[in-house]
């Protein structure tokens, strides 16, 4: 409806539905957040990035406090505007306890408001911190190089690395729009780590895998909640210098701790099960083992229907029959793959100084 009345100084507007509510709220107010850009671009991937991102703004000071989750199962890639006026960004991981103070952003001045905008990459399930403090010049406003970007200061430049992960063109463009590219040629292929498996089930003997699958398949793990030991050896023929290896797992259920050559690796326990190898791959022979836990429904559905009897008769049936609903189905438990490494280096901008 298109009909208006004064009400003092301002004015009523009715309209027919809350799409229409939000379309003049948005023309009178700037968002403290607003994806403008997600994916490739489309409008899909925009809706499901809007419908998959939150956000909660806090303020202190001179100083706000952004947290932003990924709620869903695949990487968002994002180009999104902060309600902050110019102000240099930072990313804070609660995860690491690590903060990244180089980040591609720029400056938007809209009809309404000066905002921050800022390239963001969350990977499934990721959460993170957007702190903005200082205004500063922006240094690169746009780049398709993984992060963390770090910047050093020389004498008439600053040079600025990124993350190639792929064989390709990369390219940054600086707070004055010129666009820097470097070729990426020599990054090896990924190796794959088929096996074969020896998996132990708690204190189990061992099974023989010529294939990652789910342990609930096998006859000793169908009803076994715990945790799962996966074995096997590889080779690497060639350790290109300059480049570094990520394990990528593939699939878990549900949580993995990871030991390469008897170093541990850390814990995989969302999103992309990836980490880093750091120095313990060697070149030759390599020892890989996978801990894997899985949920305690298994166990719990292998047991003895209880004897509610009792407790009927002392307090009564309020909700129905206690146990009366059975899953569908269980999920799967263990690793499932499939397990590789992945190669990545770090690549350098030279960019002028401001």
């Amino acid at each position: 409806m298109n009909a208006r009345q004064s009400l003092g100084r301002g004015k009523a507007v009715l309209v027919a539905d809350r799409a229409g509510v939000l379309k003049i709220v948005e023309a009178g107010l700037t968002p403290d957040f607003k994806i403008v850009v997600a994916g490739d671009s489309s409008e899909d991937a925009c809706r499901r990035a809007v419908e998959n991102v939150g956000f909660t703004h806090r303020r202190a000071g001179g100083t706000d406090f952004y947290f932003l989750s990924n709620i869903s199962h695949f990487v968002q890639d994002l180009r999104a505007q902060f309600n902050v006026d110019r102000r240099v960004p930072q990313r804070w991981n609660p995860e690491t306890n690590t903060i990244e103070e180089t980040l591609a952003f720029d400056y938007v001045d809209l009809p309404q408001a000066k905002v921050t905008e800022v390239q963001i990459h969350l990977d499934p399930f990721e959460s993170c911190f957007y702190v903005f403090g200082s205004s500063e010049r922006p240094v690169i406003a746009r780049t398709n190089c993984s992060g963390p970007l770090q910047t050093e200061k020389l004498a008439n430049t600053k040079r600025v690395t990124g993350v190639a992960t792929q064989n390709g063109a990369y390219f940054m463009i600086d707070a004055r729009g010129k666009t820097h590219r470097v070729a990426v040629k020599d990054l090896p292929e990924p190796v794959s780590i088929g096996g074969p498996w020896r998996l132990t089930l708690g204190d189990q003997a061992a099974v023989a895998l010529d294939r990652l699958q789910s342990w609930t398949d096998l006859p000793a793990g169908k009803r076994f909640s715990g945790w799962g030991s996966y074995e096997t050896t590889f080779e690497v023929r060639e350790l290109p210098s300059r480049v570094d290896w990520v394990i990528d797992l593939g699939t878990v259920h549900e949580t993995a701790e990871v030991f390469l050559n008897g170093i541990e690796l850390g814990a995989a326990w969302k999103g992309l099960r990836r980490l880093p190898c750091g120095n313990a791959l060697k070149k030759g022979s390599n020892h890989l083992k996978v801990e894997v836990g899985n949920l305690w429904i298994q166990k719990v559905e292998s047991l003895p229907n209880p004897d509610l009897k009792p407790v009927a008769e002392t307090f009564g049936i309020r909700w129905g029959v206690y146990g009366e609903l059975k899953p569908p189905s269980l999920p799967p438990s263990g690793l499932l793959g499939p397990v590789r490494l992945l190669p990545r280096k770090r690549i350098a901008f030279a960019l002028e100084n401001a």
